[in-house]
């Protein structure tokens, strides 16, 4: 997913950001989306976000029930970089 902050993207330090990133991590376990991970633009005026969901709708939702924007979603599978490497 990716999202657009005009003003960028600040998560405040210490307590303050951990109870805001923990309550949204919370408000999406109730809808069975897991935030994955993150990407950071380095004006910090766009993200993108890999989320684990039933749909793209349920991405969404939560995005709103969390006040965070969401600009586009693309769903994505893995392609693993070394599928056929092994171990000897």
């Amino acid at each position: 997913m990716e999202r657009n902050f005009p003003d960028g993207l600040e998560v405040a330090p210490g307590a303050e950001g951990k109870r805001r990133l923990e309550a949204i991590i919370s408000c999406n376990a109730d809808r069975k989306v897991t935030w994955v991970q993150s990407y950071v633009s380095a004006d910090h005026r766009t993200t993108f976000c890999v989320y684990d969901a039933p749909n793209p709708e349920a991405v969404r939702l939560t995005a709103r029930a969390n006040g965070l924007p969401v600009d586009r979603i693309v769903e994505i599978s893995v392609l693993d970089p070394y599928p056929f490497h092994t171990t000897v």
